[in-house]
């Protein structure tokens, strides 16, 4: 049996793994997505998405933070904790280009991060173009975009892997699927 005095230490050792596992966790934190318009010095709108990537290979601790004009600056979830049901993933290709998508709510909101990049038309067209930001549904049911100046740094594989599937996608959970990219229509909306 262990005496009190050994048990108070191995609770103290204990406590002291979690802290320094946890204070390690929240530096390593990782860009999935970021994209911002503005000035580098004085942007008027930043987005970021990142999380932390643990041995296992799992994701963990996935955190949106941003601000954007008219928009206060927030970081959804305040406490951001393991699971992955706070954000959830969709990818779609078509006649406009290649469209990724992650949802998220927070209060009264509903948000969605976006990029779409479409192709160069012609060799001359250098690396393609695009639109990349977050589109802001309140209560009263009318979106708002914010939009980034610059193609997205984004991580697409990563995204997908610490996401859930975004079954409210027009395509259910092929929406998501890796290997296969759902091929959108001249007909199909870009939500």
């Amino acid at each position: 049996m262990l005496s009190l005095l050994t048990r108070k230490l191995c609770i103290c050792m204990s406590a002291a793994f979690l802290f320094a596992l946890n204070h390690a966790l929240a530096d390593d934190r990782q860009q999935l997505f970021v994209c911002g318009s503005g000035p580098a010095a004085a942007p008027t709108n930043m987005f970021e998405l990142t999380g932390v990537l643990l041995p296992s290979g799992e994701w963990t601790a996935l955190q949106f933070a941003g601000f954007g004009e008219g928009m206060p600056p927030m970081h959804f979830p305040l406490d951001p904790g393991p699971g992955r049901n706070n954000f959830f993933f969709s990818n779609s290709d078509g006649p406009e280009g290649y469209l990724v998508e992650v949802r998220f709510r927070s209060g009264q909101n509903a948000y969605r991060l976006y990029s779409l990049y479409t192709p160069p038309k012609s060799s001359d067209d250098g690396a393609g173009g695009g639109e990349a930001g977050l589109e802001i549904t309140g209560p009263d049911a009318t979106p708002r975009k914010l939009t980034c100046d610059e193609r997205p740094y984004m991580f697409i594989a990563y995204m997908r892997d610490a996401m859930s599937c975004d079954f409210s996608n027009p395509f259910g959970a092929a929406g998501c699927d890796d290997d296969t990219v759902p091929q959108r229509t001249a007909s199909d909306p870009l939500r």
